[in-house]
Protein backbone atom coordinates (compact mmCIF):
# COMPACT_ATOMS: atom_id res chain seq x y z
CA UNK A 1 0.00 0.00 0.00
CA UNK A 2 2.96 2.01 0.65
CA UNK A 3 4.42 1.73 -3.18
CA UNK A 4 1.43 3.69 -4.49
CA UNK A 5 1.21 7.11 -6.28
CA UNK A 6 -0.65 9.61 -6.46
CA UNK A 7 -0.74 13.51 -8.56
CA UNK A 8 1.10 15.76 -6.12
CA UNK A 9 -1.95 17.95 -6.02
CA UNK A 10 -3.82 15.61 -4.95
CA UNK A 11 -1.59 14.38 -2.29
CA UNK A 12 -1.12 17.96 -0.99
CA UNK A 13 -4.96 18.75 -1.01
CA UNK A 14 -5.84 15.45 0.79
CA UNK A 15 -2.57 16.27 3.07
CA UNK A 16 -4.13 19.81 4.24
CA UNK A 17 -7.70 18.38 4.48
CA UNK A 18 -6.35 16.18 7.26
CA UNK A 19 -4.08 18.99 8.44
CA UNK A 20 -6.92 21.32 9.33
CA UNK A 21 -9.90 19.18 10.33
CA UNK A 22 -7.84 16.12 11.52
CA UNK A 23 -7.15 11.83 10.59
CA UNK A 24 -10.69 10.70 9.95
CA UNK A 25 -11.72 8.29 6.86
CA UNK A 26 -14.47 10.67 6.13
CA UNK A 27 -12.12 13.82 5.69
CA UNK A 28 -9.88 12.09 3.62
CA UNK A 29 -12.28 10.71 1.35
CA UNK A 30 -14.05 14.50 0.84
CA UNK A 31 -11.88 15.22 -1.85
CA UNK A 32 -13.22 12.42 -4.03
CA UNK A 33 -16.69 13.02 -3.05
CA UNK A 34 -16.53 16.86 -4.17
CA UNK A 35 -15.17 15.66 -7.37
CA UNK A 36 -17.45 12.55 -7.83
CA UNK A 37 -20.66 15.33 -7.14
CA UNK A 38 -18.69 17.60 -9.28
CA UNK A 39 -17.78 15.18 -12.11
CA UNK A 40 -21.84 14.55 -12.14
CA UNK A 41 -22.27 17.97 -12.61
CA UNK A 42 -20.15 18.19 -16.01
CA UNK A 43 -21.19 15.09 -17.33
CA UNK A 44 -24.48 16.37 -17.23
CA UNK A 45 -23.60 19.99 -18.79
CA UNK A 46 -21.21 18.33 -21.19
CA UNK A 47 -23.90 15.52 -22.08
CA UNK A 48 -26.97 18.21 -23.35
CA UNK A 49 -24.06 20.34 -25.29
CA UNK A 50 -22.99 17.00 -27.51
CA UNK A 51 -26.52 14.78 -27.35
CA UNK A 52 -30.08 14.97 -28.06
CA UNK A 53 -32.26 15.43 -24.91
CA UNK A 54 -33.25 11.92 -24.98
CA UNK A 55 -29.79 11.06 -25.32
CA UNK A 56 -28.27 13.40 -22.63
CA UNK A 57 -30.94 12.27 -20.12
CA UNK A 58 -30.15 8.45 -20.86
CA UNK A 59 -26.55 8.90 -20.91
CA UNK A 60 -26.65 10.82 -17.33
CA UNK A 61 -28.88 8.55 -15.46
CA UNK A 62 -26.81 5.53 -16.66
CA UNK A 63 -23.01 8.12 -15.21
CA UNK A 64 -25.33 8.99 -12.15
CA UNK A 65 -25.88 4.94 -11.36
CA UNK A 66 -22.60 4.25 -12.53
CA UNK A 67 -21.19 1.78 -9.71
CA UNK A 68 -17.46 2.85 -10.50
CA UNK A 69 -18.37 6.17 -9.89
CA UNK A 70 -19.85 5.99 -6.53
CA UNK A 71 -17.53 3.67 -5.19
CA UNK A 72 -14.91 5.78 -6.11
CA UNK A 73 -16.11 8.71 -4.92
CA UNK A 74 -16.13 7.46 -1.79
CA UNK A 75 -12.68 5.61 -2.01
CA UNK A 76 -9.07 7.95 -0.80
CA UNK A 77 -8.08 7.37 -4.45
CA UNK A 78 -7.43 10.18 -7.30
CA UNK A 79 -9.63 8.17 -9.91
CA UNK A 80 -12.32 9.75 -9.56
CA UNK A 81 -10.45 13.40 -9.80
CA UNK A 82 -9.13 12.59 -12.93
CA UNK A 83 -12.87 12.21 -13.96
CA UNK A 84 -13.61 15.59 -12.91
CA UNK A 85 -10.87 17.35 -14.19
CA UNK A 86 -10.83 15.54 -18.20
CA UNK A 87 -14.74 16.02 -18.24
CA UNK A 88 -13.71 20.09 -16.98
CA UNK A 89 -11.26 20.03 -19.84
CA UNK A 90 -13.56 18.51 -22.64
CA UNK A 91 -16.57 21.46 -21.60
CA UNK A 92 -14.35 23.92 -22.30
CA UNK A 93 -13.14 22.31 -25.22
CA UNK A 94 -16.62 21.62 -26.57
CA UNK A 95 -17.51 25.37 -26.05
CA UNK A 96 -13.84 26.54 -27.52
CA UNK A 97 -14.19 24.29 -30.99
CA UNK A 98 -17.84 25.83 -31.54
CA UNK A 99 -16.20 28.89 -31.51
CA UNK A 100 -18.01 30.49 -28.90
CA UNK A 101 -15.73 30.41 -26.32
CA UNK A 102 -15.30 33.71 -24.82
CA UNK A 103 -11.85 34.95 -23.59
CA UNK A 104 -12.86 33.86 -20.26
CA UNK A 105 -13.28 30.29 -21.44
CA UNK A 106 -10.17 30.31 -23.05
CA UNK A 107 -8.55 32.00 -19.50
CA UNK A 108 -10.16 29.18 -17.82
CA UNK A 109 -8.67 26.36 -20.39
CA UNK A 110 -5.55 27.25 -19.99
CA UNK A 111 -5.45 27.67 -16.29
CA UNK A 112 -7.06 23.94 -16.19
CA UNK A 113 -4.31 22.78 -18.78
CA UNK A 114 -1.65 24.04 -17.25
CA UNK A 115 -2.97 22.80 -13.01
CA UNK A 116 -4.29 19.71 -14.49
CA UNK A 117 -1.12 17.25 -14.44
CA UNK A 118 -0.70 18.48 -10.88
CA UNK A 119 -4.17 17.06 -9.80
CA UNK A 120 -4.35 13.93 -12.49
CA UNK A 121 -2.12 11.65 -14.38
CA UNK A 122 -4.31 10.85 -17.13
CA UNK A 123 -5.67 14.13 -18.04
CA UNK A 124 -2.32 14.82 -19.93
CA UNK A 125 -3.87 12.66 -22.84
CA UNK A 126 -7.49 14.26 -22.85
CA UNK A 127 -6.00 17.39 -22.97
CA UNK A 128 -3.34 16.36 -25.71
CA UNK A 129 -6.42 15.01 -27.77
CA UNK A 130 -8.52 18.30 -26.99
CA UNK A 131 -5.55 20.39 -28.03
CA UNK A 132 -5.08 19.01 -30.92
CA UNK A 133 -8.58 18.91 -32.22
CA UNK A 134 -8.90 22.73 -30.98
CA UNK A 135 -5.50 23.81 -32.93
CA UNK A 136 -7.16 21.74 -36.57
CA UNK A 137 -10.05 23.20 -35.82
CA UNK A 138 -8.88 26.94 -35.48
CA UNK A 139 -6.19 26.05 -38.16
CA UNK A 140 -8.99 24.69 -40.65
CA UNK A 141 -11.55 27.63 -39.99
CA UNK A 142 -8.52 30.28 -39.82
CA UNK A 143 -9.06 31.74 -36.44
CA UNK A 144 -5.67 32.71 -36.12
CA UNK A 145 -5.80 34.53 -32.60
CA UNK A 146 -7.51 31.18 -31.22
CA UNK A 147 -4.83 29.71 -32.37
CA UNK A 148 -1.63 31.65 -31.18
CA UNK A 149 -3.36 31.40 -27.72
CA UNK A 150 -3.96 27.15 -28.11
CA UNK A 151 -0.09 27.00 -28.90
CA UNK A 152 0.68 29.38 -25.90
CA UNK A 153 -1.17 27.24 -23.66
CA UNK A 154 0.31 23.50 -24.94
CA UNK A 155 3.22 25.32 -24.10
CA UNK A 156 2.27 25.78 -20.58
CA UNK A 157 0.69 22.51 -20.60
CA UNK A 158 3.83 20.54 -21.96
CA UNK A 159 6.23 22.82 -18.92
CA UNK A 160 3.42 22.27 -15.97
CA UNK A 161 3.43 18.43 -17.41
CA UNK A 162 6.98 17.87 -17.44
CA UNK A 163 7.51 19.38 -13.86
CA UNK A 164 4.57 16.95 -12.83
CA UNK A 165 6.38 14.20 -14.19
CA UNK A 166 9.80 14.74 -12.31
CA UNK A 167 8.05 15.55 -9.19
CA UNK A 168 6.46 12.53 -9.35
CA UNK A 169 9.76 10.45 -10.09
CA UNK A 170 11.07 12.26 -7.51
CA UNK A 171 8.29 11.21 -4.78
CA UNK A 172 8.45 7.00 -5.94
CA UNK A 173 11.38 5.63 -4.56
CA UNK A 174 13.61 3.33 -6.60
CA UNK A 175 12.89 0.71 -4.10
CA UNK A 176 9.40 0.30 -4.33
CA UNK A 177 7.37 -1.81 -6.31
CA UNK A 178 5.38 0.62 -8.67
CA UNK A 179 8.87 2.33 -9.80
CA UNK A 180 10.27 -1.51 -10.71
CA UNK A 181 6.90 -1.75 -11.95
CA UNK A 182 6.54 1.16 -14.43
CA UNK A 183 10.58 1.66 -14.94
Amino acid sequence: AGDQLAPFGFLIAERAMVSFFGVSRYVARFLPLVCGLASLVLFQRLARRVLEFQAAVVAVALFALSTDQIYYSSELKPYVCDLAVSLGIMLLAVRLGHGRGTEWDFAGFGLLAAAAPWFSFPSSFVIAGCGLALVWECSRRGRNRELVGLLAIGGCWLASAAGSYITSRWLLNPSTTMYLFWD
